[in-house]
């Protein structure tokens, strides 16, 4: 797997960008850009700190640059500093225009269509709105898919329309299938069990949880495990099978352990844990939970 290489070989990158920072900064931010999937995975914190120390030591507009913009933002936006991340979003979106570029270009504007979530749902959309238009031009049926799941997420959460949302996570769940793309199925069976959790039916649901679960398991991705693990303990918290929310969200607390950067879920994964803890009787113990 690209990401275990790349583990293999991390000491000798990060001194690769020491040097490179230190000899010649346009080689630094070529690394650092050309790593940023991996840090969207893996080491998301030392990625960050990376990124940021490119982009102020070769601040000359570029595509490598551009391309490290929209990663560090990325970044800055899962570890919660949005301020930052709209900042380097817009300025690599503000690149993107300007060229002759309409993958970079809807690339950039879906990670900015995530940055302005918090703060206006409805720009949001339309950024990934405009993402998906030009990722259908192109015909490129990943990028199709990933906006899809997006807006799956968003629309039903901002404009309240179940079907238009179930449309979008069902149209999406099918390219992700066909493509063989693992990662992609598993976060269109999130969104798609979210939704179908809202209605009410939470059998069906957990079956496409752990469906999710069983897809970032065959990739080691810890983060979408997690997620999956306390859906997992939300799910089964409202069926009141309150042994099996603490079995879900104890498995998430030990996973979070291995890996930084996750808070929310953190947070989610102590409040679930500290209900059910609740509901079987043990108030001391909910209430520490709860109190964190």
């Amino acid at each position: 797997m690209w990401l275990d290489r790349i583990d293999r070989e991390l000491d000798n990158l990060r001194a690769a960008l020491a040097t490179a920072l230190q000899q010649e900064r346009r080689t630094a931010l070529a690394l650092a850009a050309v790593l940023g999937p991996f840090w969207r995975r893996r080491f998301s914190s030392e990625g960050w700190q990376w990124l940021q120390a490119v982009l102020i030591a070769a601040p000359e507009p570029s595509p490598m640059r551009a391309k490290a913009l929209m990663f560090a933002g990325s970044l800055a936006r899962l570890h919660g500093d949005g301020v930052q991340a709209r900042i380097w979003l817009e300025e690599s979106v503000h690149f993107w225009r300007a060229q002759p570029d309409p993958d970079y270009l809807g690339q950039a504007l879906r990670h900015l269509g995530w940055a302005y979530y918090s703060l206006d749902p409805s720009q949001s959309i339309v950024y990934f709105e405009e993402s998906l238009a030009l990722f259908r031009q192109l015909g490129h049926q990943q990028r199709v898919a990933q906006c899809l799941t997006d807006l799956a997420h968003l629309t039903h959460h901002v404009k309240a329309s179940y079907a238009q949302a179930a449309a979008y996570a069902h149209e999406s769940l099918g390219f992700m299938r066909k493509l063989g793309d693992q990662l992609g199925s598993a976060n269109a069976l999130m969104v798609l069990a979210e939704l179908i959790e809202l209605q009410g039916n939470y059998a069906e649901s957990a079956r496409l949880f752990n469906e999710a679960i069983d897809h970032f398991r065959l990739l080691d991705n810890k983060r979408g495990i997690i997620g999956g693990l306390v859906s997992l303990a939300e799910n089964a918290w409202h069926r009141r099978a309150y042994n099996e929310a603490c079995a879900q969200g104890e498995q998430a607390l030990t996973l979070l352990e291995e890996v930084s950067g996750h808070q929310m879920e953190l947070l989610l994964t102590w409040h679930f844990l500290g209900l059910a803890t609740l509901d079987l009787g043990y108030q001391a113990q909910a209430r520490e939970l709860l109190q964190k």
